[in-house]
């Protein structure tokens, strides 16, 4: 990202306050901690308020993020739950930098090692060549950069031998090429010396041939699975929802055959995820086919609805594949390689046909965002009982007291409105919550003569939206503008890395969007109600540029 004047510098020394909470003689330990806290919040404010970035684009320096958090944390012998347990209790709620963590907190994990290594050596490919790309420019000695370069690729060579990850693979043949295209220009270096890579032809001949024949079969194989492999998982309201708008959406998305050579051009099957293997291979194939075929599969619904239905039936779906007790590391690698397909499929998509939105990690909400997305899809066929004869709207009642529950714990921190100079609502949780009163359950409940429930006196739609009501000015003017580039941490060459910008130009699977012509329409990443009151520049999106010069940058998931 080149600095843009225009814009307002955010430092590290302006995010000091909010990691400021520890008494000011802490322990060497609690100073690092610190420190490493005004950095990450730094990093996220500005990322996630800088109006270039797009929600796709968004999502690879995340990944990077993690890296990044992983690796800090590992010099001191820290875990990022202990990181994470530090901002819990230290960030102040709702503020800016607690609202930009909680975006953020379902996104980042604790790698393992083998994931580690294979992005460390990731890092250092990449890093080492935009040193060599520096020197060719400069007309400076490039022997060592390129020194380099084969090292840290002999020792990737070395590392899926031992971890035989068929992605990273595939990663260092990517590289491999990129590398070689660099290699012509040593006539410009001023030793006039490259060093050729190992393993060279070979090694790009043999992962494209293994891929492409092993993916072909899997996915021909997965398209004979029927949806029955996957567990029944009863909804205590099931006998009501199977007949209502939401339950016929996502029978359609069931209906529909797995294509294969969707699968296999966008897919990591995974090897073996022992009695969950076929589940989750299946999962994986329909997936990718639903969003590829998407407006041809819900033809009577807009693209928000296409996208939201779904996400709600890919969470559905992960929940009657895993429990409770499914190790948590099965959860992020399925969830990484249904992001890494999106992210393929979303940039050939046209824009109102593309769905980017991503994954999230926070399982434990996902049925409660889906009991409230599938309420205001099923609202008008649930109020239309009152004009159809013999239309029983009592086996709504139970169903809609249930709803309203859900509703008022997560109306406040959905909704945010304000009355100046018109009255509105900004939605915080678009991908499952409206906020408009002709939705309000209990006058539903009240339309359908359902007989009141709750203990306490019901308040009217007016009421409770009233409640959120905020001077439109109190968010403009508060409504820090968080964006641009940042000098100080520059200065840091790693750092500089993760802030210029990861994804690498044609570095699959997460690739720099910039090589995309057309605007890409944008969806909410957050899939959790833990949202703010404040609204911020989560989703503004700018038109793609071409990046023919940009640096290349580490972006990457590590599946088998």
């Amino acid at each position: 990202m080149k600095e843009n004047s225009d814009l307002k510098t955010y430092s590290v020394q302006e995010c000091t306050k909010c990691c400021n909470t520890l008494n000011k003689e802490g322990t060497s330990e609690d100073n690092k901690i610190k420190s490493l806290c005004e950095s990450f919040i730094t990093y996220a404010l500005n990322l996630y308020n800088d109006s270039k970035i797009n929600s796709l684009s968004r999502s690879k320096y995340i990944t990077y993020l993690n890296y990044w958090l992983n690796m800090e944390l590992r010099n001191e012998k820290k875990t990022v739950k202990n990181f994470m347990h530090f901002l819990d209790h230290h960030l102040k709620e709702w503020s800016d930098e607690h609202t930009v963590y909680n975006e953020l907190k379902d996104k980042l994990f604790d790698m393992d090692n083998d994931l580690y290594e294979e992005m460390n050596i990731l890092h250092n490919l990449y890093n080492n060549y935009n040193n060599l790309d520096d020197a060719i420019k400069g007309r400076k000695s490039c022997e060592g950069h390129s020194e380099n370069c084969a090292k840290f690729f002999n020792k990737g060579i070395d590392t899926y031998n031992k971890t035989k990850t068929s992605k990273f693979y595939k990663e260092l043949a990517n590289f491999w090429i990129k590398y070689n295209k660099i290699k012509s220009k040593k006539n410009e270096c001023k030793d006039n010396k490259i060093l050729d890579l190992i393993q060279g032809n070979s090694l790009i001949k043999y992962v494209e041939n293994i891929t492409s024949e092993k993916a072909t079969h899997t996915c021909k194989a997965i398209k004979g699975y029927n949806i029955n492999v996957f567990p029944q998982r009863i909804h205590r309201y099931e006998n009501i929802l199977e007949k209502l708008t939401a339950h016929a959406q996502y029978k359609k998305l069931d209906d529909a055959s797995v294509d294969d050579s969707i699968c296999a051009k966008y897919c990591e099957i995974p090897n073996s995820l022992e009695e969950n293997e076929k589940k989750v291979n299946l999962l994986l194939a329909k997936h990718s086919t639903n969003l590829k075929t998407l407006s041809n599969i819900l033809t009577d619904k807009s693209s928000d609805d296409h996208c939201s239905y779904l996400l709600y039936w890919t969470y559905d779906k992960m929940l009657r594949i895993f429990n409770k007790s499914t190790d948590i590391t099965q959860y992020h690698s399925i969830i990484n390689k249904l992001n890494d397909a999106m992210i393929k499929i979303n940039i050939e998509l046209e824009s109102d046909k593309s769905c980017p939105y991503l994954i999230g990690r926070n399982i434990n909400e996902w049925e409660k965002e889906k009991d409230m997305h599938d309420y205001f899809k099923n609202h008008q066929k649930i109020s239309e009982c009152t004009t159809e004869n013999n239309g029983n709207c009592n086996q709504y009642c139970d169903y809609l007291n249930y709803i309203n529950d859900l509703y008022m714990n997560y109306i406040n921190v959905c909704c945010t409105c304000y009355t100046n100079p018109t009255s509105d609502c900004i939605y915080m949780c678009p991908n499952y919550f409206k906020c408009k009163k002709d939705y309000y359950p209990p006058d539903l409940i009240y339309k359908l003569g359902c007989p009141n429930t709750n203990t306490n006196p019901t308040k009217s739609a007016d009421e409770v939206f009233a409640n959120l009501i905020i001077d439109s000015d109190v968010i403009r003017k508060t409504n820090m503008p968080y964006l641009g580039t940042f000098t100080k941490l520059l200065s840091d060459p790693f750092n500089a890395i993760m802030l210029q910008g990861i994804a690498s130009i044609g570095f699959t699977p997460l690739r720099s969007l910039m090589h995309k012509k057309k605007r890409q329409k944008n969806i909410n990443t957050n899939n959790s109600h833990v949202e703010p009151r404040k609204k911020l520049i989560y989703n503004t999106e700018s038109s793609q540029k071409k990046a023919n010069n940009k640096r290349i940058r580490v972006a990457y998931h590590s599946t088998n």
